[in-house]
C-alpha cells in the first residue's frame, strides 16, 4: 500500500518532534545519491591495552526510502507509473585499530528490503532482481531482498603512505569513483596513497565492481558483453596552494585506463576565498574519454576523444546559499558507422573505464538532481539553485531550496532534430543535532523534468527519457557513532 504525501508530512513531523528541541543545519544535497555512511564512532568499554581492539568503532543506519515517478508516453501524452515504492535500508560499519600503528581492518554491510512496489522493481534502493549488468529480467516483478558487504579490506597507514587491499570505496586522488544509491558501490582490489605536505598521489587497481543494487562482484566485460577486461588501473595527484597568488587554489589531475578498452583523465581546479567576508567557490574541471576501437563494432563507443567541460560558482550569503553551473559536452559520433538505422557509438559522455551501467563508476562531480545527466554530443546545460537556512524565522536547523537546469543543442546522427530539455527542483530537509535521534534526518525532494524532443526513450539520443514528475522522500535515522 503506498503512503500519500499527507502521511509522509506526518511521518516527518513525527520524527522531528521525537528529537531534542533544535535541528542541526541540513546538507546543500537533499537527495540519498550525495548521502555519505556516518562515520563509525561508539568504542566498546572493554579495554584491553592492544589498540587494535581497543580502538575498535561499531556504528550503523537505518534508512526509510519512498520515491513516486511517472514518465510520460509520447504516443498517447499521458503521465504512466515509472516507479512506486518504499524501501528500508540498514547498515552496519566495524573499523578496528592499528596493529603497531599501521595495521588495521574496515567491515561493512547492508540490507535492503522493498515494503512495497507497484512499479518497476530496478529501481536501485533495493537488490535488482537480476544478479549483474548484462542478464536483466524484465519480467521481474519484484527486487530481491538481501544483504551485501559493501567494504571488508585491510588499512595499512605507515608514515605519509596508505593503503586498502580488499574491498574499498576509491578515496585517493584517481579517476575511480562510487556509484551510490542510499550506499556507495564497491571496487575489488586495491587502493596506495601518500601525502607530502601540500601534495597528495594516489593510485589504484581492481579487477571487479558491485554496484549498491547488487550483492555480489561482477567482472569487467567490454561493452559487448563477451570480451573480459582483465583489469583496470588509475593514477592521480593533488596539490593544494597555501600560500602567494593562488592561495586557496586546490588541483587534481588523474588518468586511467581498463584492459585494451576504455581511458579517461581529467583536470580539477577549485580556488576558494572570502572577498569581503564572503565565502566564495569557482572552479573548472575538464573531464576526458576515449576508447581503443575505430571498427564500428559493439566496443567502438566515441568516434575520437569525448569530453566534458564544467565550470561553477557558489556563494555562501548566509542564511542565503547560492550556486551557478554549466557544462559542454562533445561526445562525437560518425554517420559512417551508422548500420540499418542504428549505431554502437555512445553520442553521450559516460565517465567510466567498463561502459556498461553499474559496472563502474568514473571521478565525475557534476551532479545536479535534476534527473537528466546532461551530457548528449554538443549539449550546453547550466543550472542554478538557490538554499535558505529558516533559523532566524523559528524553523532551526530547516533548510528549503530551488534549483533548475536547461540544456539545448545536443545531437545524435540517427536525427537532424536538437536535443532540449529543463528541471525544476524544490528540497526541504532538516538534520537533528541531539536527542536519541542525534544525526537524523528528514528530506523531501520533487523534480519536474521535461523532454522536449517528442522522442521515445533511449533513442535516438541514448541517455535520454521522457518528460517525468519524480518525488522522494527520506528518513535516516544513524544507530551509534
Amino acid at each position: 500500500m503506498s503512503l500519500s504525501p499527507r502521511v509522509l508530512l506526518v511521518s516527518a513531523s513525527l520524527v522531528l518532534a521525537l528529537a531534542s528541541p533544535g535541528v542541526a543545519r541540513a546538507s546543500d544535497e537533499l537527495a540519498p545519491g550525495t548521502a555519505v555512511p556516518v562515520e563509525p564512532g561508539e568504542k566498546t568499554g572493554l579495554r584491553t591495552g592492544i589498540p587494535f581492539f581497543d580502538d575498535i568503532t561499531v556504528a550503523g543506519n537505518l534508512y526509510y526510502f519512498q520515491r513516486k515517478r511517472t514518465r510520460k508516453d509520447p504516443q498517447t501524452g499521458r503521465y504512466a507509473r515509472n516507479l512506486d515504492h518504499a524501501t528500508a535500508n540498514a547498515s552496519a560499519d566495524l573499523d578496528t585499530g592499528l596493529i603497531g600503528g599501521v595495521a588495521g581492518f574496515n567491515f561493512g554491510v547492508f540490507g535492503a528490503r522493498d515494503l512495497y512496489s507497484n512499479a518497476s522493481p530496478y529501481h536501485e534502493m533495493a537488490f535488482f532482481p537480476s544478479g549483474d549488468p548484462f542478464h536483466p529480467n524484465w519480467d521481474a516483478t519484484r527486487s530481491r531482498p538481501g544483504v551485501s558487504v559493501y567494504k571488508g579490506y585491510l588499512r595499512l597507514e605507515p608514515g605519509p603512505f596508505r593503503a586498502k587491499i580488499g574491498y574499498f570505496q576509491s578515496t585517493e586522488p584517481n579517476t575511480l569513483g562510487n556509484i551510490w544509491s542510499l550506499m556507495p558501490g564497491t571496487w575489488r582490489g586495491a587502493e596506495a596513497g601518500a601525502t607530502f605536505g601540500a601534495l597528495t598521489l594516489g593510485f589504484a587497481v581492481a579487477d571487479a565492481y558491485k554496484a549498491p543494487w547488487f550483492r555480489t562482484m561482477n567482472r569487467f566485460y567490454r561493452a559487448d558483453g563477451t570480451t573480459p577486461v582483465s583489469y583496470l588501473w588509475s593514477a592521480g595527484a593533488g596539490y593544494v596552494f597555501s600560500d602567494g597568488p593562488l592561495e586557496g587554489t586546490r588541483v587534481e589531475v588523474a588518468y586511467g585506463r581498463s584492459q585494451d578498452f576504455l581511458m579517461n583523465a581529467h583536470l580539477k581546479t577549485e580556488w576558494n576565498g572570502t572577498p569581503g567576508g564572503t565565502p566564495l567557490s569557482l572552479g573548472y574541471q575538464l573531464y576526458l574519454m576515449g576508447d581503443s576501437d575505430d571498427s564500428g563494432g559493439p566496443n567502438d563507443l566515441f568516434e575520437g576523444l569525448a569530453h566534458q567541460h564544467y565550470a561553477y560558482a557558489r556563494l555562501d550569503l548566509a542564511p542565503w546559499r547560492l550556486s551557478l553551473e554549466s557544462t559542454y559536452t562533445r561526445a562525437p559520433q560518425s554517420r559512417g558507422k551508422v548500420v540499418d538505422g542504428s549505431t554502437h557509438q555512445l553520442g553521450y559522455h559516460a565517465y567510466r573505464l567498463v561502459s556498461r551501467y553499474g559496472l563502474s563508476k568514473g571521478a565525475i562531480d557534476p551532479w545536479w538532481d535534476c534527473r537528466s545527466d546532461w551530457n548528449h554530443d554538443a549539449e550546453v546545460a547550466v543550472f542554478a539553485r538557490v538554499s535558505r537556512t529558516l533559523d532566524d524565522l523559528g524553523l532551526e536547523g530547516l533548510e528549503a531550496g530551488i534549483s533548475g537546469a536547461r540544456g539545448w543543442g545536443g545531437r545524435s546522427v540517427l536525427t537532424d532534430r536538437k536535443l532540449g530539455e529543463w528541471a525544476v527542483s524544490l528540497d526541504l530537509g532538516a538534520v537533528i543535532p541531539r536527542g536519541p535521534l542525534e544525526g537524523g534526518s528528514v528530506r523531501f525532494h520533487f523534480t519536474r523534468y521535461r523532454n522536449l524532443t517528442g522522442l521515445p526513450d533511449w533513442a535516438p539520443f541514448g541517455n535520454l527519457f521522457q518528460s517525468e514528475y519524480d518525488f522522494k522522500f527520506l528518513i535516516h535515522i544513524p544507530v551509534g557513532g
